[in-house]
């Protein structure tokens, strides 16, 4: 996403839709993705092609997975919240730790590289809400 100069929500995009953005989108209708080699499962929750400055992701997260992210300060700003549902995810932020346990909501700037990691026997599952508009929103509330 960082080469590419993208949010990394939109490397999970379907393909472009040739249809008017719809307000609502049905759960069946939801594109998935699952990393073959973790069994990460990624679904797109928000309606595609919807104007807004953010996006919500439902992650199932398997047993003993982890998952690196390399972001840089030259990327383009990307606010993040992480709402566990189920489980429990371990979070290292650059050189900040948070051990998440569920309900627990973790609000970041992703400006440094991130590692979540599932460190028990069990599934987890959380929330994201991913916001790539940095700018429109500072402009609001100014």
């Amino acid at each position: 996403a960082n080469g590419l100069g993208v949010p990394l929500t939109q490397l999970f995009d379907s393909p472009q839709n040739t249809q008017s953005p719809q307000p609502m989108v049905r759960r069946t209708q939801q594109a998935e993705w699952k990393d073959p080699e973790t069994g990460y499962i990624r679904r797109q929750v928000s309606p595609p092609n919807w104007k807004s400055p953010f996006q919500i992701v439902e992650i199932e997260f398997p047993a003993q997975s982890r998952v690196t992210y390399e972001t840089s300060t030259n990327s383009k700003v990307v606010l993040q919240q992480i709402w566990v549902i189920e489980g429990q995810i371990d979070i290292q932020l650059g050189e900040n730790f948070y051990a998440l346990q569920e309900g627990d909501c973790l609000a970041m700037q992703l400006d440094q590289p991130i590692i979540y990691s599932n460190p028990s026997s069990k599934a987890a599952r959380y929330i994201l809400v991913v916001c790539n508009e940095l700018v429109s929103i500072l402009k609001e509330s100014s």
